[in-house]
């Protein structure tokens, strides 16, 4: 090789080593730019020709600068202001400002192009004033609006739990800023109707208030939106209705809430608040048995089983009852005073009302005014003060509150939904109904809780630490309808539990009930003249007898209660057969049992069942509608009467007995 070739090869080598060393160089300067900006996302756009609105006007952000028509924008510093009807496409990314709307009643489109807009102490996106804003997201374009430097939902948790004592500046910068208008405060703010449509991609972070807020009704459709925010994800302070599109919710607060109405026609949801249904212990209804079981050796209550008798001469009144207590002492269920919850954050408010931040953040006071906050922050994942209404769609709920909540009532008519919960899984003051669809509830303190529960079709599955299904007379008379439907029940408290009256016509009704003898598979309200009444339908309801009640003799479909005289074992295997040996029923234990409740079209009155479980064997002669070999036990305080308290003691014996050998 000559010397010439050797040259021209070196100048080719040194070439495109300083290309390749320039590039790196520029590659380096652009990545730590962004780095340093805080950012990290890359937004996607389409051409103006895909989007289905005429244009008025485009607005391009430049990292620092917005550059739009003046004639139709009205500029400040980073601030750009639509004071004009109209369709105005949105592109690029701003480091720090604000897109608002300004206009006299009209209606204003806000197309987000692949837009990464970022403000540091107010909403990225303000509606000051107009009629109706629609912001319109394009298929295939992807887009992010953050209120603060938040980009996970754990930077979020550490936002909202933070205190004037922390050494958290962004923080210190943002949330605390006492001189933002409260109205401003939120991710994507609306004072009129607002709209989302489109197929595209929008991602929301803030902690700064409520992801996106409309001041009036707020209307979903077909948009996908990932969200993470410290108070409430998705609000409107009267309805929402939601069409379709996919929904991730992060928040600190409340899913979506609405104040008004709220109505789910489709879409997909995945929402988490708090930090899920694990973070808080849910209360387990595990009270002690009267047989000395479970019990600590100082609450023993002798040999009887029974709790102590009153004193002869308490004066309890007509109702022979102990004094109620006061109507203000409101100690809730329980009936213990409340402990604030353990991991209560501190947030700006449950906003409920918007009141402003004026407090001295440094003082006392308002140390005490956040914690009362706190422990009053609502983390339900679906919120309606009015109505609550699902005819369809997918949702998935983790939830450190309510999963579905209702200040007046619940219907759901179809729909695939799934519930974990610390709390109620569905709850409403005053009715729920369920109609169709599939409720899954896989953990719960409570499952099913309202005033009046009507169930006409549907899948439903219950798992609960607490009662599966609870008809309470917070607001009303108390009664669970059940007329159709699949309804499965596994409890640790009771299984089907109302104040007063449960009514059965139809369906399959399915409860594996507690294995505590302080609770029963099926409860009424027979201290308030309630009663079971079984008219159609098949209802299996395994249990422990201390607290079982019999179905009332107005029921017109036969029914059979049966008390095994000896404990059944988890895994055991009943069945129940008729006077001629064909086989009426057979299932499987999940839990420790001594009875059930079995009532089904096939049974007849006047033919004799005989129960077995393994080596236990019983007869029950249907000579009645109800028929029973229970002798149920009837004053105003719950427990076994001695006769029951010593066969329960029998029965354990004999247990021991069979165990032993």
């Amino acid at each position: 090789m000559n010397s010439k070739s050797i040259f021209k090869k070196s100048i080719v080598v040194i070439l495109i080593s300083a290309f390749f060393i320039a590039g790196f160089i520029a590659c380096f300067r652009f990545f730590t730019s962004n780095s340093k900006s805080g950012r990290s996302f890359d937004a996607k756009s389409v051409p103006h020709s895909q989007i289905p609105y005429e244009i008025t006007s485009t607005i391009t952000l430049n990292g620092k600068k917005v550059n739009c028509d003046k004639k139709y924008v009205s500029q400040v510093s980073n601030v750009a202001m639509i004071t004009e009807g109209g369709n105005y496409c949105i592109e690029g990314y701003l480091d720090d400002g604000q897109i608002r709307v300004f206009t006299a009643d009209e209606e204003v489109t806000l197309i987000l192009n692949g837009v990464d807009l970022r403000c540091l102490n107010m909403a990225p996106i303000y509606v000051e004033s107009a009629s109706n804003v629609t912001v319109y997201v394009p298929d295939t374009t992807t887009n992010s609006i953050t209120c603060a430097e938040i980009g996970t939902y754990e930077s979020a948790l550490e936002a909202a739990t933070y205190t004037n004592n922390s050494t958290n500046e962004a923080s210190a910068e943002t949330s605390e800023n006492k001189d933002t208008p409260v109205t401003k405060k939120g991710v994507i703010v609306s004072e009129c109707n607002l709209s989302f449509k489109g197929g595209g991609t929008l991602d929301v972070f803030g902690y700064m208030r409520n992801g996106i807020h409309a001041r009036d009704s707020l209307y979903l459709e077909d948009t996908t939106i990932n969200l993470t925010t410290t108070n409430n994800g998705i609000k409107a302070t009267n309805d929402i209705i939601v069409t379709s599109g996919h929904y991730d919710l992060a928040s600190v607060g409340d899913g979506l809430q609405a104040d008004g109405n709220l109505t789910i026609n489709g879409g997909t949801f995945n929402i988490t608040t708090g930090q899920g249904s694990a973070s808080i212990e849910k209360k387990s209804e595990t009270p002690p048995t009267f047989d000395g079981a479970g019990m600590s050796p100082d609450a023993a209550f002798g040999n009887s089983g029974m709790p102590p008798m009153p004193p002869a001469n308490a004066n309890f009144g007509d109702s022979g009852m102990p004094p109620a207590p006061p109507a203000d002492a409101n100690f809730g269920d329980s009936g213990m005073r409340p402990e604030p919850p353990a991991d209560a954050t501190i947030d700006d408010s449950d906003d409920s009302g918007d009141s402003d931040d004026s407090a001295n953040s440094g003082s006392s006071e308002e140390s005490k005014e956040k914690t009362k906050k706190s422990e009053k922050l609502s983390r339900k994942a679906i919120k309606a003060s009015d109505t609550l209404m699902i005819n369809d769609g997918s949702i998935t709920i983790d939830s450190a509150d309510d999963g579905i909540h209702a200040d007046n009532s619940v219907v759901i008519n179809g729909g695939s939904i799934q519930i974990a919960s610390s709390d109620d899984a569905v709850h409403a003051d005053n009715s729920l109904i369920v109609t169709g669809g599939k409720l899954n509830i896989t953990d719960c303190c409570e499952g099913i809780e309202s005033t009046n529960i009507d169930i006409s079709g549907g899948d439903i599955s219950v798992v609960s630490t607490d009662d599966g299904i609870n008809a309470s007379d917070k607001k009303g008379e108390p009664i669970i309808n059940i007329s159709g439907g699949k309804v499965y029940v596994n409890a640790e408290g009771d299984g089907i539990d109302s104040n007063k009256n449960i009514i059965i016509t139809g369906g399959e009704v399915y409860v594996d009930g507690p294995s505590n003898s302080g609770n029963a598979a099926i409860d009424v309200g027979f201290e308030d003249g309630g009663m079971l009444v079984i008219k159609g339908g098949i209802v299996t309801a395994l249990g422990m007898s201390d607290m079982l009640d019999v179905a009332d003799e107005s029921s017109t479909q036969q029914s059979l209660t049966f008390v095994f005289d000896e404990y059944l074992n988890e895994g055991g295997i009943i069945t129940i057969i008729d006077n001629s040996g064909n086989l009426v029923s057979q299932l499987t234990l999940k839990k420790n049992c001594d009875s059930i409740i079995f009532s089904s079209p096939d049974l007849i009155t006047g033919e004799t069942y005989t129960f077995t479980c393994g080596d236990v064997e019983g007869t029950l002669e249907a000579t009645k509608i109800n028929a029973t070999n229970h002798e149920s036990f009837q004053m105003n305080f719950p427990g076994p009467n001695p006769t029951d308290a010593s066969k329960k003691d029998s029965k354990k014996e004999s247990k021991t007995d069979s165990d032993s050998e």
